[in-house]
């Protein structure tokens, strides 16, 4: 009897093991479980814009771009909400370069120096409806997505 009891931990202990640091993680905040709603969701991506539309959002998503070291990158925003809020946070490989919290429809250009070949789009929604395009212009050579 007692044989099975130790093969049967023996066969769960990894399980545990995962298990507890699963759960240490969790409380100390380094994993989070999200739930992500999107309702009439579509977008489309290439290398010179990003189209998102939508009838309901919550959560976060994220698109990848890829320019070229040293090229010049013109960011040009077009922000339609009609319920809710929508976060948009542009960034590079390793730190933010723009961030901002839509609560109405506004348009707007930013202009940078890409440092990095990956750049990134973090799109966070809170209960939204509307969408959302950005074009990008660049003085350099190809650019691309993933």
């Amino acid at each position: 009897m007692s044989n099975y009891f130790i093969t049967y931990v023996s066969e769960a202990a990894p399980f545990i093991v995962i298990g507890l640091i699963g759960f240490f993680l969790w409380k100390t905040g380094r994993l989070r479980v999200r739930t992500v709603t999107k309702i009439g969701y579509v977008y489309k991506q290439s290398f010179e814009y990003l189209r998102i539309s939508y009838k309901r959002f919550h959560g976060v998503d994220e698109y990848s771009f890829y320019f070229s070291k040293g090229s010049t990158i013109t960011l040009t925003y077009e922000v339609k909400v009609e319920e809710g809020e929508l976060h948009l946070n542009w960034q590079d490989r390793t730190s933010p370069i723009w961030t901002r919290t839509f609560t109405k429809n506004e348009e707007g250009t930013i202009i940078f120096t890409a440092e990095h070949r990956l750049h990134s789009l973090i799109v966070g929604g809170n209960q939204t409806k509307g969408g959302c395009r950005i074009d990008f212009t660049h003085q350099g050579e190809k650019a691309g997505t993933r």
